[in-house]
């Protein structure tokens, strides 16, 4: 007999190979026999195992070994009842996956083998399982593969799903028990619901007093759902508006061409602050003006730039955009467009495209903004050789700096050659050089 620590150690092995893919598995297997880690795969070595009630690792062995009866056996009576099922399926061994699923508690497979053995009365086992379990909703999926209406109805019933039980009831022309359905969604207060299945019935006053009974709760947004289904618009329309949904509402009145009432939809959104709503219904009036205003104050300006550029009000647009931060890529591009320069570089200066805003200044001739946007974009020669025209050394030496504290010393050295002083530019070359060197080393 084994010892108890081996047999701990090789178990403990054999379940993290088992964790592999396969292909790392049957490799990591072999490695582990070659070093002695674990027994032989022989049948003695699996009963011997067995004995000691390592059935995982025994149906390892047996696995291994191609026997896969003994395996699924093993499985079995180590309670992997879906392992065994799955080995029993492909043994073509029907009967015992059905059991072996029916012991795990999976009726719902079961069923489906035993369907197929066409054993029925196991099948009705299996759905009625469920029902012990109090888990309907699945004893009903069993109940409708055995064609027993009725039982599926009823299961549903049971577990609160009046509106799959109506179905098949309506299939099954029992109108009293749809009713019944549409009663109990009320009893739950699930009135969009039970309004569903009234309307199923035709009983158009029972769904009426469903949105009623909504509207009593405060759920406004329920109910103008069941006037909808109802075609009562009006109705609809007024639900949407007590619950704040003027949106909602304002697409109602369009459609019945009150464009009076939507319009005071969207003004009294803009009182209440909800200026996304209000641009949303100017929209839909297709005022777009009032859209676009909206949208700014919502703070989506983004949006109301695209409208002002459908207005063609391209200077509103990209006040717009710039209100938005999109200065760069969307207002900058417009103010040129415009042949505002003055604007495009601002844009382009605070989107950060600090290059394109120096290029900019620099045909407007206003260097030291040019020269300011080199500086901010790192690009300090240019900006060097623009502050010595303007014979503003001072700022170039600052350029120069600004390349030293980046270690940019062949940089720092070629500002210092503008400005004359050839010393300390051959010292940052000598720099320069040997840093290089010393890299390349």
């Amino acid at each position: 007999m084994p010892d108890k620590t081996i047999l701990s150690n090789q178990q403990e092995l054999i379940t993290l190979i088992d964790e592999l893919t396969p292909d790392a598995r049957t490799a990591a297997l072999k490695r582990a026999e070659e070093k002695g880690l674990l027994p032989s795969n022989k049948p003695e070595t699996a009963e011997t195992y067995e004995e000691e009630g390592w059935y995982d690792y025994v149906a390892k062995i047996w696995t291994l070994l191609s026997n896969k009866p003994r395996a699924a056996e093993a499985y079995e009576k180590g309670g992997r009842y879906t392992d065994a099922a799955k080995i029993w399926l492909q043994l073509d061994n029907k009967p015992r996956a059905a059991e072996a699923y029916e012991k795990k508690g999976e009726y719902l497979d079961a069923a489906k083998i035993w369907l197929q053995l066409d054993n029925k009365e196991r099948a009705v086992a299996c759905a009625e399982a469920y029902e012990k379990k109090e888990l309907y909703y699945t004893a009903a999926r069993i109940w409708i593969q055995l064609d027993n209406k009725p039982r599926a109805a009823e299961a549903y019933e049971k577990n609160g799903g009046y509106a799959d039980a109506a179905k098949i009831w309506l299939q099954l022309d029992n109108k009293d028990r749809v009713a019944a359905c549409a009663e109990g969604y009320e009893k739950g207060v699930r009135y969009v619901d039970a309004a569903e299945i009234w309307l199923q019935l035709d009983n158009k006053p029972r769904a009426a007093l469903c949105a009623e009974a909504c509207e009593k709760n405060g759920w406004y947004t329920d109910a103008a759902k069941i006037w909808l289904q109802l075609d009562n618009k009006v109705k609809a329309a007024e639900a949407y508006e007590k619950n704040g949904g003027y949106a909602d509402a304002a697409k109602i009145w369009l459609q019945l061409d009150n464009k009076d009432r939507v319009a005071a939809y969207a003004e009294a959104c803009e009182k209440n602050g909800w200026y996304t709503d209000a641009a949303k219904i100017w929209l839909q009036l297709d005022n777009k003006e009032k859209a676009a205003k909206a949208y700014e104050k919502s703070g989506r300006c983004a949006d109301a730039a695209k409208i002002w550029l459908q207005l063609d009000n391209k200077e509103k647009a990209a006040e717009a955009y710039e209100k938005s931060g999109r200065y760069a890529a969307d207002a900058a591009e417009i103010w040129l467009q415009l042949d505002n320069k003055p604007r495009a570089a601002e844009a382009y200066g605070k989107g950060g495209w600090h290059t394109n805003a120096a290029k900019i200044w620099l045909q407007l001739d206003n260097k030291p903004r040019a020269a300011e946007a080199y500086e901010k974009s790192g690009r300090y020669a240019d900006a060097a050789k623009i502050w010595l025209e303007l014979d503003n050394k001072e700022r170039a030496v600052s350029c120069a700096e600004a390349y030293e504290k980046r270690e940019r010393y062949a940089d720092a050295a070629t500002i210092y050659r503008m400005l004359g002083n050839a010393q300390k530019a051959a010292a940052l070359t000598k720099l320069a050089t040997l840093l290089r060197d010393q890299n390349q080393s």
